[in-house]
């Protein structure tokens, strides 16, 4: 990668023999680098730990406790990360105001509702 954008190069070559493609058409690749498995969640419960490590807040045993992520990707209405329990609790409201350890008393919301 590219240290000053972490971009890579990519080169894709086609068959054009019968010229379908036009020069300067605008075209998306996917590039699929197998698999790892990832929880979709909004980009609001993303936080920094003291540390500056990326993370969020999800409830364990009643306290919350913050578990470090991995941005795998991002699209419409969250990102894709890696670094969470298969099943998790995330602390959606007032993840910035508690710490590490610290009990709390979690509402939970149904998905797909604010």
């Amino acid at each position: 990668a590219d240290s000053a954008t972490r971009a890579f190069a990519v080169e894709v070559e086609l068959d054009n023999a019968n010229g379908a493609l036009l020069d300067g058409v605008t075209a998306q690749a996917v590039v699929r680098a197998g698999a790892t498995k990832a929880q979709f969640v909004p980009q609001s419960v993303l936080t920094l730990a003291t540390s500056g490590t990326l993370g969020v807040q999800i409830v364990e045993n009643g306290a919350a406790s913050f578990r470090p992520v991995q941005i795998l990707g991002d699209e419409a209405g969250g990102v894709w990360v890696a670094g969470l329990p298969p099943s998790a609790e995330i602390i959606t409201l007032g993840q910035e105001y508690v710490r590490d350890g610290q009990l709390v008393a979690a509402t939970r919301i149904a998905e797909g509702t604010n």
